[in-house]
């Protein structure tokens, strides 16, 4: 079943309270359920709708802390989809730092994930700017034609 968009703020609304009501992010029965887990989400969300400043503005709501506390994958994964943001919101350049932070503590969330090379070639279209040869080792090391 597939959500319609408009009701996507209402889904993230009621996780965001039910995760409220934990008082703090907690792994009970292996949910890895709190409100970092909820932001997470929320970005991802913003992501796919194509709306990357908000997406932003909620990733930057992460406490240093919190983010540390992440499992390195979801850190990453947490990463890409900022990347993402940052494309969309016009911050290519800033979209490849992003990406080889991700790429620093996961390579095979940048380098093998299908959503992610996309995204480095959808990079290499629109240009990055100074971040160009960065960007190319990266297209490279995804697998990519430069």
């Amino acid at each position: 079943m597939t959500v319609p968009s408009r009701r996507v703020p209402d889904h993230l609304g009621q996780a965001k309270e039910q995760a409220g009501r934990l008082g703090g992010d907690d792994n009970r029965l292996w949910t890895a359920f709190g409100p970092t887990n909820v932001s997470l989400y929320t970005v991802a969300a913003h992501v796919q709708l194509s709306e990357g400043v908000d997406a932003l503005a909620v990733a930057s709501s992460i406490t240093p802390e919190a983010f540390q506390n992440l499992p390195k994958e979801r850190r990453a994964h947490l990463l890409t989809d900022r990347a993402h943001g940052e494309m969309q919101a016009g911050l290519r350049e800033q979209a490849v730092a992003t990406l080889l932070e991700a790429e620093e503590l996961a390579s095979e969330e940048v380098q093998c994930r299908p959503r992610t090379r996309t995204l480095v070639e959808n990079l290499q279209l629109l240009g990055a700017g100074s971040a160009e040869g960065r960007l190319r080792a990266l297209a490279d090391r995804c697998g990519l034609p430069g």
